[in-house]
């Protein structure tokens, strides 16, 4: 009797211990499995990386240039353009010297002139300074985002179709000054007053 209740207490030991050592493997594996999931997840976002151009904005890819088959890509090089599908909210870039950039706030007019429209034909295109780059670029250039809030519609009521890249020049109207005004800051240059 005394043997059989020994033997059912091994038993019973025995299950308590097989049932802990299920929990720790449980574990262990559940542990293994998160830190392989996670592994595989940090490859594929370095593949995605590496071999995959993901735009943010739907719309039509345009190539910059003539690419052939295996042809070699260097990092950081400007592959495609992406013509979006939404064009209500149109953004331009700017590229603007230092030299009096300090002046230039977000909401000031912006007058551009495009290459591809003649502005004493079409017109100019208004918009206002969204916002700028809080350091300059390896030339010394800081960046402006410029919105444009009629879109391509012109100071001739035209509106200009939206086609690839549109370069042109612009000027940032920093300060409306009254002729009076402008007159004074020339006196004072050419008398050599400075504030």
């Amino acid at each position: 009797m005394s043997q059989i209740e020994e033997g059912i207490s091994n038993v019973n030991k025995t299950k308590s211990g097989t049932i802990i050592n299920t929990e720790k493997d449980k574990i262990t594996y559940s542990s293994q499995t998160l830190q392989l999931f996670e592994q595989l997840r940090k490859s594929l976002k370095q593949w995605e990386q590496n071999y995959l151009i993901i735009s943010n904005t739907d719309g039509e890819a345009s190539f910059q240039q003539f690419f052939g088959e295996n042809q070699f890509v260097k990092a950081g090089d400007a592959i495609l353009s992406i013509l979006p599908d939404n064009r209500e909210k149109l953004v331009g870039r700017m590229s603007v010297p230092a030299t009096n950039s300090g002046k230039i706030i977000t909401g000031e007019k912006v007058l551009i002139k495009l290459d591809n429209y003649r502005y004493q034909e079409y017109g100019i295109v208004e918009g206002k300074v969204q916002n700028i780059s809080l350091s300059p670029d390896k030339e010394g250039n800081y960046y402006v985002d410029v919105a444009l809030p009629k879109g391509l519609k012109t100071s001739y009521n035209k509106t200009l179709p939206f086609d690839k890249e549109l370069k042109g020049n612009a000027e940032i109207v920093t300060q409306d000054l009254r002729l009076i005004e402008r007159f004074f800051y020339q006196i004072r240059k050419l008398l050599g007053y400075q504030r």
